[in-house]
């Protein structure tokens, strides 16, 4: 199961829909999943949010695996509509994006990947980073 989150690395991070990381993971276990991932977001943000999901997993006692996969561009807005335009100010290097995807691997994750604006050459680069 994956989840989207708001784009604001200077809170606790919440889904987008302002329910809070920890509920959603539990709900989600409750479920039996068999993953928890964290998607379409700002890369600042995955970090904490795995963190989160590997704490409440491990009390809950299971051993699910996590992951996550980032957008390249700009924060979206909270009040952005499904399907309304995004501008690609951001456009990551693939060096910086590599960085963020070895911090969710300290982190815990072990599945990882991009959204939107992360192209062929920084999924080929993470890849290589972890060979």
């Amino acid at each position: 199961m994956a989840f989207t989150l708001k784009d604001n690395p200077s809170i606790a991070p919440t889904l987008r829909s302002g329910e809070r990381v920890e509920d959603a993971v539990l709900a989600a276990l409750k479920e039996g999943v068999a993953g928890i991932l964290f998607n379409c977001s700002q890369p600042e943000i995955m970090r904490k949010a795995i963190e989160i999901a590997h704490e409440v997993s491990t009390d809950y006692g299971e051993n699910v695996s996590l992951g996550a996969y980032a957008n390249g561009f700009q924060a979206i807005d909270d009040g952005h509509e499904a399907n309304g335009i995004l501008s690609n100010e951001r456009d990551i290097p693939i060096e910086e994006y590599g960085r963020f995807v070895a911090e969710w691997l300290d982190a815990g994750a072990d599945i990882v990947g991009g959204c939107c604006a992360i192209f062929p050459e920084h999924i080929a680069f993470i890849d290589a980073m972890r060979r």
